[in-house]
This record gives structure tokens, C-alpha cells and sequence, in this order.
């Protein structure tokens, strides 16, 4: 019993390995920002004077610098937000007070729920 988890266990780790030096791993993704947007990016934020750095942070977090980006739909976020329009549902910007309460007391990031939006 013990080979076999080793050996389950030896697999999963060769794979998580491959996985990172593979398309899918973060050398991967910069090396596609800079083929897919790194121009653009750099002469556009020149032009507005803005961080290129963040731009170019923001683009590998939402689409992992992949051109075309996938699509991001969601349905459940589509339907809710159906709900919103047709004013049967409170805005999406007002967060459930279970949802706002465990964001404040948990969150460790530097920039926490605006507290204007728990209700």
C-alpha cells in the first residue's frame, strides 16, 4: 500500500512540475504578455501616463496575456444581474451583511470592503 502512494504521489508532483514549465506556468505567461500586449500596453500607458507594470499585472490576472482572451461569462453572475435591471433584485454594488461581515473581519488584503457597500 505504501509503493502505491508513493508512487501516486511521485506522479503528482512530476505532473505539477511539468505543469509549471509547461504553456500553462507563470514563465509562460510573461513571456505571452510581452508577444501579445507588451507594445501596446507601453505606448498606451506612455500616452496617458499611467503604470505600464499594473496594466500589464491586470492583463496576465484576467486573461494569463492569451490573445484572443477566453470568455469569462457567467451565468449565475448574468442572471443576477438580469435581476438587478428589471429592479427585482438590490444593486450588485450592496453586498449581503453576511458577505460584508466576513470580508472586513477576514480580509488581509491592503485595500478592505469600502464599508459603505455592506447594508
Amino acid at each position: 500500500m505504501r509503493q502505491i502512494i508513493f508512487w501516486v504521489v511521485l506522479l503528482i508532483l512530476l505532473y505539477f512540475l511539468y505543469w509549471i514549465n509547461s504553456a500553462h506556468g507563470p514563465q509562460n505567461d510573461l513571456a505571452r504578455l510581452q508577444e501579445n500586449y507588451a507594445e501596446e500596453v507601453e505606448q498606451i500607458c506612455r500616452e496617458m501616463q499611467l503604470p505600464a507594470p499594473y496594466f500589464k499585472a491586470l492583463i496576465i490576472l484576467e486573461s494569463s496575456a492569451r490573445k484572443p482572451a477566453p470568455s469569462r461569462f457567467e451565468p449565475h453572475v448574468f442572471a443576477r444581474l438580469l435581476e438587478v435591471q428589471k429592479e427585482a433584485a438590490p444593486a450588485m454594488a450592496v453586498l449581503p451583511q453576511r458577505s460584508c461581515a466576513s470580508s472586513l473581519r477576514t480580509n488581509s488584503e491592503p485595500w478592505p470592503l469600502p464599508g459603505g457597500l455592506c447594508k
